[in-house]
C-alpha cells in the first residue's frame, strides 16, 4: 500500500515538473539546492537523497550546496559529522549576495532575481518555503509526512499561494469553456414534398381534335338523325292524308 501511495506522489510531482518545464524552461539534469535541515533529516531517517530526488523529479538531478550549508552543519557538533561529510562531497554553488548567514538565506539569495540558474530548492523549513513561495518559477521540493511515512514531494504552485495570503497571485491558465454538445440533425419528415418547377399540362387538353370533313363540322350523331326521321314521317302522313282527300273528291 505504501509503495502505491509513493508511486502516486512521484507521478504527481513529475506532472508538476512538466509544468515548470513548459512554463519556465527547466531541463534535466535538474539542479537541486539542499539546505542544512533537509540533509540532517535525511541522514537521521535513512533517506537516500541521490536516489529519491531524481525519481521524484522524473529525470537526472544534480545535488548542490552552499558554503553556508556546510558551516551550519559543522555548528551542530559531532552528531552532524556524517551530514558534513555528505555535504562536502557535493558540488558547491556560489552565492553572489552578501551577508547571507544561514543556508536558508543563501537559498533565497540564489533564486530571488528570477531564478536565472533554474534551481530547485529542497527543504523542510516551513519559513523558507513561505519565502520561496513569493517567488515565481522556483520548484520547492519538501520533505513531509505522507501515507504513513516521510517522503519528498514537489509543492504545487496553488498550494504555495494558499499557504501565505501575502503571496502575489499567479496567473492561471483559464480552462477552455465547455463546448455544448452538437445538436442531432432533425429527422426527415415522412410526408412527400412536392417538387417545385413548371407544372405539367392538363392531359385532357392534349387530346387530339376530330378532323373536319369537307370543311363542315361533324353533325351530332344522335340529335340531327332523330330530327330528320321525324320530319320524314310527318311528311309521309301529311302526303297520305292529302291523297285520301283527293280520292274521296273524285268518287263523289
Amino acid at each position: 500500500m505504501r509503495v502505491i501511495q509513493k508511486a502516486k506522489v512521484n507521478r504527481a510531482s513529475r506532472k508538476l515538473m512538466g509544468f515548470y518545464r513548459s512554463a519556465y524552461d527547466f531541463r534535466p539534469p535538474f539542479t537541486v539546492v539542499l539546505d542544512a535541515g533537509v540533509i540532517a533529516a535525511a541522514q537521521t531517517r535513512g533517506i537516500e537523497l541521490k536516489t529519491e530526488i531524481p525519481k521524484l523529479l522524473g529525470g537526472r538531478a544534480r545535488l548542490v550546496v552552499t558554503r553556508y550549508t556546510v558551516k551550519e552543519l559543522r555548528k551542530r557538533g559531532k552528531e552532524a559529522k556524517p551530514c558534513v561529510a555528505f555535504a562536502e562531497r557535493l558540488k558547491y554553488v556560489s552565492v553572489e549576495a552578501r551577508g547571507a548567514a544561514t543556508s536558508a538565506e543563501a537559498a533565497v539569495a540564489l533564486v530571488e532575481r528570477g531564478n536565472p540558474q533554474k534551481l530547485c530548492v529542497c527543504t523542510e523549513d516551513f519559513e523558507l518555503q513561505k519565502q520561496l513561495a513569493k517567488l515565481h518559477g522556483v520548484p520547492i521540493v519538501r520533505l513531509m509526512w505522507h501515507g504513513g511515512r516521510e517522503q519528498f514531494l514537489v509543492a504545487p504552485p496553488l498550494e504555495r499561494k494558499a499557504a501565505d495570503p501575502e503571496v502575489a497571485p499567479r496567473v492561471e491558465l483559464d480552462a477552455p469553456p465547455p463546448t455544448a454538445a452538437p445538436k442531432a440533425p432533425p429527422l426527415p419528415s415522412r410526408t412527400k414534398q412536392r417538387r417545385k418547377g413548371p407544372k405539367q399540362p392538363n392531359p385532357l387538353s392534349m387530346r387530339k381534335k376530330a378532323k373536319k370533313e369537307g370543311g363542315r363540322r361533324p353533325a351530332d350523331a344522335s340529335a340531327p338523325a332523330s330530327r330528320s326521321g321525324a320530319a320524314r314521317r310527318k311528311r309521309r302522313r301529311s302526303g297520305a292524308a292529302a291523297g285520301a282527300q283527293s280520292a274521296e273528291a273524285q268518287t263523289s
